[in-house]
């Protein structure tokens, strides 16, 4: 049996994995830990599909150093900052042996984004938020604002950062959870999010997405051995996915929706599901329906959360569940290291096979059940349409541990 170290947790996407994400799991081993990661399933926080398949991509996760896999209910995963963070926090609580956090930032200075973080949950921010989103500032505006009228120049300017602001989700939910898990921010490397040029061996994310759907990926820009198994995922799935094959069906969800069940969706205010169901009306394209309903206070990625939540039947009830169950989707020998720690710590069900969620209360019952509709929702979007299931279908990945 493999020794069970300090347990570091990982909140992620990985889409795709790559050299950046790889390079933080590496200094998460060379401290001396393990790694569980709580990742996105078939669509991501953006509201848009994952580039391939969790399995995958869970796959790629284990070969570049994760320990376990877990999944972070599509319920959260393609939520804001806050309740994403808040979920994947709650998973790696209640797995009851995680140590610490471990998340990349472009200012890795855990104090000051625990004071951030206080801040946001301060009765002084409170009082000040409205008044300047009375000015006609973005929601994201206001907020910096305020912080910078209450905690100064330095802590506001992290705001602008989004892996500091992300960084400062996961404190507040570390806060409001009164978890015992460390938060541990490690400098991201080399290259900005959404650049559009490599550095070097490293790359964003987004600069890899473009290249996988132009047919034109460098394979020095993941890790050894990732390039043929992200091949294969792609000629299985006939190439990138991409959400606007779903856009008549969705047109077609909205434009049958009522506005008393349009008011249920998440994510709405201000009466957005007025200006949703007008946009739905007559848009062309799911492109036009979020460019109709883009304002400065909604941005292109809540409505298109909206969009796909619509698409899965999911409502703000849903989103205000806990977290059912933690689902297993991959791990290597210290994963189940890690496991067999878990099983006598864990306040939530471990799951390995979809047959044991029927075991489980309602609510889990229902999470799974919108975990499988985003499943297949993401098979319609590939160029090859892929058959519903996947989520009956697919096994724990398993490789064993590098010696």
């Amino acid at each position: 049996m493999l020794p069970v170290r300090q347990i570091y947790g990982v909140i992620c996407e990985y889409n795709p994995f790559h050299n950046g994400h790889h390079h933080l799991l590496r200094q998460i081993r060379a401290a001396g830990g393990c790694i569980v990661a709580v990742m996105s399933g078939a669509f991501v926080q953006r509201g848009e599909p994952a580039v391939v398949d969790k399995r995958t991509r869970t796959r790629c996760a284990l070969m570049g150093g994760a320990d376990l896999v877990l999944e972070l209910p599509a319920i959260w995963a393609c939520s804001g900052a806050e309740s994403f963070a808040a979920a994947g926090i709650a998973m790696l609580n209640a797995l009851g042996c995680v140590d610490q956090l471990a998340y990349g930032s472009e200012h890795p200075d855990a104090a000051l984004q625990r004071q951030v973080a206080q801040t946001l949950d301060s009765p002084a921010f409170s009082a000040q938020l409205p008044a300047l989103l009375a000015d006609g500032r973005s929601f994201a505006s206001a907020r910096e604002a305020a912080v910078r009228l209450l905690c100064g120049d330095r802590a506001a300017d992290l705001l602008r950062c989004p892996n500091d602001t992300l960084g400062i989700e996961y404190q507040k939910a570390l806060l409001r959870s009164g978890a015992s898990i460390r938060p541990h921010p490690f400098p991201r490397l080399a290259v900005a999010h959404d650049s559009t040029a490599p550095s070097g061996a490293f790359a964003s994310a987004s600069l890899l997405r473009t290249q996988l759907q132009a047919g034109a990926v460098d394979p020095a820009l993941l890790p050894d051995g990732q390039w043929p198994v992200l091949q294969q995922a792609l000629e299985t799935q006939g190439g990138c996915p991409d959400i606007e094959r779903l856009a008549r069906a969705a047109l077609a969800r909205l434009r049958l929706l009522s506005p008393v069940e349009t008011a249920r969706l998440p994510d709405l205010s201000e009466g957005l599901e007025h200006r949703l169901l007008n946009a739905a009306g007559s848009a062309e394209s799911l492109a036009d329906l979020y460019r109709r309903c883009k304002t400065k206070r909604y941005s292109h990625a809540r409505i298109r959360r909206i969009v796909l939540a619509a698409l899965m039947g999911c409502t703000a009830s849903d989103r205000a569940l806990p977290v059912p169950y933690i689902r297993v989707l991959g791990l290597n020998d210290r994963g189940r290291a890690i496991l067999r720690t878990a099983h006598n710590t864990a306040s939530l069900p471990i799951v390995t096979r979809p047959a044991e969620i029927a075991r489980l209360d309602a609510s889990a019952r229902r999470i799974f059940a919108l975990e499988c509709a985003a499943s297949d929702l993401w098979g319609l979007c590939t160029p090859v349409v892929l058959p519903a299931g996947a989520d009956f279908t697919g096994e724990v990945i398993y490789i064993s541990s590098p010696s």
